[in-house]
């Protein structure tokens, strides 16, 4: 259920495409700690992966969608 109801974040990161997870959660306009939280949560689901990367001498995690679809098979 926690997965469906953030489907948003992954479209956002597809997207706007951001250099960071501060940049998405500034553009999507979510609070940044709650958006770590899901970024976290969609990686562990194999949904995201997260780079590490240096911006103007800062080290910062940038979200990535692989993905153009996604499918969920509902148990019966």
């Amino acid at each position: 259920n926690r997965f469906v109801e953030n489907l948003h974040i992954l479209s956002s990161i597809r997207a706007y495409k951001p250099r960071s997870v501060y940049e998405l959660a500034k553009r999507a306009g979510i609070d940044v700690s709650n958006l770590n939280k899901l970024i976290l949560f969609f990686e562990e689901m194999g949904a995201i992966k997260i780079k590490e990367e240096v911006v103007s001498g800062r080290k910062v995690h940038r979200p990535v969608v692989e993905y153009d679809r996604v499918e969920f098979k509902l148990a019966g």
